[in-house]
């Protein structure tokens, strides 16, 4: 919701870093500022879904989350995720036939792309990688993201997403 030294820029934090420099072991610091944006946690509408996997569970699997995004992020890409993102929810439960999710959204959101993400047993963010993803029930290739938006005070169910472990690494 805020980066020091970050600034809001159309309702969307762009992040400058600015380094903080502590003395000594026995200082502190009491003048740093952080703008804060709460519309980035205030959601007021809910995707649910379940997700099934197919096929087997690669062994070196870590965690397994599920997002929704407003653009589909760049494979690989973490910073990308995360400025694309609306919510991502790490606490999927691993080496299941199938769990079910709930992401909150802003009713004002349109969703563009709701993923499940992969990352490695060495928890390095940089192996992140989606493993499936919500198709567009109209889309006869099944190639499509679906593209969602939900109510305020709704919650939009039946946004399945199917695993398919033989295919990692060939999605968008």
């Amino acid at each position: 919701i805020g980066v020091y030294g970050g600034i809001f820029l159309g309702g969307r934090l762009i992040p400058t870093f600015k380094p903080v420099t502590i003395p000594s072991s026995k200082s502190f610091l009491d003048t740093i500022d952080i703008e804060a944006n709460l519309n980035r946690v205030n959601r007021d509408a809910k995707i649910e879904g379940t997700i099934n996997f197919i096929g087997p569970w690669p062994e070196n699997t870590g965690v397994v989350g599920v997002g929704a995004f407003t653009e589909i992020p760049k494979q690989g890409d973490i910073l990308d995720y995360y400025f694309k993102s609306i919510f991502i929810d790490y606490t999927v439960s691993t080496f299941v036939e199938k769990a079910d999710y709930m992401l909150r959204v802003h009713s004002a959101d349109t969703v563009k792309y709701i993923a499940v993400l992969w990352i490695d047993n060495t928890f390095d963010m940089n192996t992140i990688q989606d493993v499936g993803f919500y198709i567009d029930p109209d889309d006869t290739t099944g190639t499509a993201p679906g593209i969602v938006t939900v109510p305020k005070d709704s919650t939009l169910k039946g946004i399945d997403i199917t695993v398919d472990f033989s295919k990692m690494g060939a999605l968008p």
